[in-house]
């Protein structure tokens, strides 16, 4: 008959809930008899016949299996003596039973079940439609089925998946176990169905459903929540009683499972994957690397341990960052997966909320409680909390009343020495029976595997081979079955934020925006959409499967304000929408064939592209200028794909910045300079400069020696122009001479070296004209300065310039520390810069520095984008952490004068990026800004 089963809905505060759709189990009659005697049994029909007896259960009978659906239990007999003692009394249509050849013989529960499925047998059939429709196709167990296998899966075991993509429903025979996936390596969306109490007819959910590109099937075996952990015992007595091996001291002590730490079978001679009948074995990941060809080759097997201990530097030791690196080893073999096992359970929780983040699959939770002195309610209480955080069923994998580092009192003895005795035996029972009422009751308890070798008085096995008093009781308990359908962790997809990025395309003028989805199959369709001002969107097109676009670049009159945003909205299978970063372009009104182009550039702590107008010239060499202080975290300013069309700019601070709970965040964009010069020697006045690019520059110092040497020593300014690394640099230089100079790229500490390209000017100290009007000025400070912000170095200009562009770059290397050069202040006579440098090496002030700089003249304060702000976006703005005045578009103020409530004029600047006004008392004072916008503020 068939029969709908209405399930639970488990709701976990995490993210995993019940999701099914269209479920189907089948069941059969069942017999249930003490034994069969004198009897001749044909089970010709879908039957469970039940032999309860545990001494004889069969006497002078036989029985023939001929049907598939008919199954044998010896509900108190293990599979070993069923085998030893009816091997010729049972039969598969009409053979002799041959475990993992005509049959299966295997553990349920405290007894064994004979199921007629010889090794052939296909479990498994899906179908392209819903409802069990369309065509199909079947599984064995133990292939992978995909077609496009990870290269550690054994040849004989790889299966094309010949419905790839287009399987809408299934129907899974009881007793196995199938693991579907999106993505061909088992990774994606991945989800276990079991049929251990009926079979399974499934039309598949969303997630799934036309989505599944792998597939592996299983066996099922009924252990019970009791297991075993060990190894090799090397003692003389218990190789003498066949009791050396984690098989053989699991049947000892009658339980079901059991691990020994390794990834494949092994013990006794009887443990391998065709002869171990009394127990399943659990594979282990131990830890980080190591070969893992065994967890793809193993066979039979159907569930998959993680770490041991990665919270003990003695044991396993892995961050929680090196676990999840992990992870998809284990999840390519499609088992059902343990957590690593813990004993600092904000280690586990970190995990699981990293997996959550990464929708990696996680179907129980594994820790290790030694606790001793704790009342069997606590044990509860305190298992019960690990249950109700991570939402999963707990293996307790390594356990006992204590262990010999725990400090609970004990009749006799120390800690750490406390002998088997009878007081202690007594105690060690008592706790136990208390421990295991709770394991064996909580229905979150999925399995538990007691450790023998915590000191004689917990041990449940001698050194002799013998069964101590709490070993007795343990060996006599018969638990119940381990898996629970009611606290099975059916997985939901959260869907993750697509990471947007684009180029521009020289081959044919197009902007090329690129994503990344982490989604992969789960995600229906894209949106792309545009804005001209970043905050009103319109869509461009809606795509599907795609992961790039061309769009058109804008021309300048089509950009009111100067800028091009785009953004991806991803839409999930079942509707969820997650909007990626937004990216955007700008466009620089550049001069056709111009020999030198001047401008600023609106920096930030992401990637911002900026096309030019009219394309440089092939020779062009980009360098940046000094960025401000607008943000207050440490800052590396670097390019990349830097060409005649464009380049992409990058304020970049340090890693560890962006760490912790408060991490870096850009409040504002900065300003910041760009020059385009022409490769090679130039001449402006009296200042000679020396254009070029070095290729592959490292941490270690290099040698630069310039083509023709100049008359004097000049100023170097350099900027990175590749972003091999992620990683914040500062590029210094020392040893400046006529002839030449070194340099090299310096890193946080203990970062790894990358080589990445720079460009650098050299240029003679002096000034001169850089057109018909615009001043050039190149200086260098006569003394070590700059060492912090409230001790800036202060340089003034031979003669005012008007909305300087400023180049400033430190020029000796009197310590050793990542640094960079930050500008303080900046008006047309002069600026204030200090060195800021990273923090990880240390905390100690930097050293002074001698600060060579380059200054141009500019018309405008115009940052060089073709943009028409609106009188809003010059909204003057005061910042009380840095106690300086700015506007709100971060461009030049024309003219800023700061009176008293009184009417007097305290402060006045002409063409400055910010104005300081910390010298004032503090109270309230007023701002004029550009002669027609004034501004209230408290000065603390």
């Amino acid at each position: 008959m068939k029969f709908k089963k209405q399930l639970h809905v488990q709701h976990y505060g995490l993210f995993f809930c019940f999701l099914f759709s269209g479920l189907s189990l089948s069941a059969k009659d069942s017999e249930t008899l003490v034994a069969l005697q004198n009897a001749t049994r044909t089970l010709s029909q879908a039957v469970d016949l039940h032999l309860t007896d545990a001494a004889n259960p069969l006497v002078n009978s036989t029985v023939d299996i001929t049907s598939e659906e008919a199954w044998l239990f010896f509900d108190n007999m293990k599979p070993s003596k069923v085998l030893s003692n009816y091997k010729n009394a049972i039969k598969i249509n009409g053979a002799v039973i041959a475990p993992f050849n005509n049959c299966r013989l295997v553990v349920y529960k405290q007894g064994a079940v004979v199921i007629p499925h010889a090794s052939t047998y296909q479990p498994l059939e899906t179908f392209t439609a819903t409802d069990f429709g369309g065509s199909s196709q079947k599984y064995t167990i133990d292939q992978y089925y995909t077609n496009a296998p990870i290269t550690d899966i054994p040849a004989a075991r790889r299966a094309a998946l010949t419905d790839d993509n287009n399987i809408r429903s299934f129907k899974l025979k009881r007793g196995y176990m199938a693991t579907f996936a999106n993505e061909p390596d088992g990774m994606g969306y991945s989800r276990i169905f079991i049929a251990d109490a009926a079979d399974l007819e499934i039309n598949l959910p969303i997630e799934l459903s036309g989505k599944i590109s792998f597939i592996r099937v299983f066996q099922w075996e009924w252990v019970s929540k009791k297991g075993w952990c060990g190894g090799t015992w090397n003692e003389p007595a218990l190789f003498t009683k066949n009791l050396a091996h984690g098989d053989t001291q699991s049947d000892f002590i009658n339980a079901t499972w059991y691990y020994h730490w390794g990834a494949t079978v092994g013990g006794s001679d009887n443990a391998t994957a065709t002869t171990l009948l009394n127990q399943e074995f659990v594979p282990e990941k131990w830890g980080a690397g190591g070969d893992v060809s065994a967890f793809y080759s193993n066979t039979r097997w159907s569930h998959l341990l993680g770490a041991n201990e990665p919270d003990h530097s003695e044991q396993s030791n892995m961050s929680v960052a090196t676990a999840i690196e992990e992870w998809p080893i284990l999840m390519k073999t499609g088992a059902r997966l343990g957590s690593p096992a813990t004993t600092d359970y904000s280690w586990l929780y970190s995990f699981m909320n990293e997996c959550a983040v990464r929708n990696y699959r996680v179907d129980y939770v594994v820790v290790h409680a030694y606790w001793g002195g704790k009342s069997p309610s606590s044990w509860y209480s305190d298992l019960k909390k690990i249950h109700d955080t991570t939402g999963r069923p707990l293996w307790i994998k390594e356990w006992n009343n204590g262990a010999n580092w725990t400090t609970e009192s004990w009749p006799s003895g120390s800690k750490g020495d406390h002998p088997y005795n009878d007081a202690n035996a007594k105690k060690q029972l008592s706790d136990l029976k208390g421990i295991l009422q709770v394991l064996d009751t909580a229905s979150f308890i999925e399995r538990y595997s007691i450790y023998n070798w915590v000191e004689d008085a917990r041990q449940l096995i001698t050194k002799n081979g013998d069964l101590t008093l709490a070993g007795e009781y343990l060996a006599s308990t018969t638990p119940s079955l381990a898996f629970n359908s009611n606290k099975e962790v059916i997985p939901v997809w959260r869907m993750n934020v697509p990471k947007l990025a684009y180029s521009y395309s020289e081959a044919n003028g197009k902007i090329r925006l690129t994503w990344t989805d982490p989604n992969g199959e789960l995600t229906e369709k894209y949106v792309i959409e545009q804005s001209l001002d970043g905050a009103n969107w319109s869509e461009l097109e809606e795509i599907s499967y795609a992961t790039e676009y061309l769009t058109d670049v804008l021309s300048p009159d089509e950009i009111p304000h100067g800028e091009v945003y785009y953004r991806i909205k991803t839409i999930g299978c079942e509707g969820t929408i997650k909007t990626s970063n937004s990216i955007k372009y700008d466009v620089l009104k550049t001069e056709k064939d111009a020999a030198l182009t001047l401008s600023y550039l609106k920096a930030k702590d992401d990637w911002s592209m900026y096309l030019f107008e009219n394309p440089m010239n092939e020779n062009a060499v980009i360098t940046l200028g000094t960025p401000t202080y607008r943000n207050r975290y440490p800052v590396s300013a670097r390019t990349r794909n830097v060409n005649k069309n464009s380049l992409e700019l990058e304020l970049k601070t340090w890693k560890n910045y962006l760490t912790g709970d408060y991490p870096a965040a850009f409040s504002n964009p900065d300003t910041v300079p760009f020059i385009a010069l022409p490769r090679g020697y130039s001449q402006f006045g009296n200042i000679k400069l020396l254009t070029d690019t070095l290729l592959n520059v490292g941490k270690v110092w290099r040698t630069v020696t310039f083509d023709t040497p100049f008359e004097v020593v000049p100023v170097i300014i350099a900027t990175q122009l590749t972003a091999n690394d992620e990683t914040a640099t500062a590029i210094r230089v020392r040893n400046i001479t006529k002839i030449g100079f070194d340099v090299c790229r310096k890193y946080e500490e203990g970062k790894t070296n990358v080589f990445e390209d720079i460009s650098y000017i050299a240029a003679t100290p002096g000034s001169g004209l850089y057109d018909d009007t615009h001043r050039i000025e190149v200086g260098i400070t006569s003394n070590a300065a700059g060492v912090s912000y409230s001790n800036p170095a202060k340089i003034q200009f031979e003669t005012p310039c008007n909305y300087p562009a400023f180049f400033g770059f430190i020029q000796s290397n009197n310590d050793e520390t990542a640094a960079n050069l930050r500008l303080k202040t900046r008006n047309s006579d002069g600026v204030e810069v200090f060195k800021q440098k990273e923090q990880t090496a240390n905390n100690a002030n930097p050293a002074a520095e001698i600060i060579g700089y380059m200054v141009l003249e500019m018309d405008t304060p115009a940052t060089g984008i073709h943009s028409i702000v609106t009188e809003k976006s010059h909204t003057p703005v005061y910042d009380a952490y840095s106690y300086t005045i700015r506007l709100s578009n971060h461009q030049i103020i024309n003219r800023i004068e700061v009176y008293s409530v009184w009417g007097a004029k305290l402060i006045s600047a002409s063409g400055v990026s910010d104005l300081d006004v910390s010298a004032l008392q503090p109270g309230m004072y007023i701002a004029k800004v550009n002669g027609n916008t004034s501004l209230k503020f408290i000065k603390q």
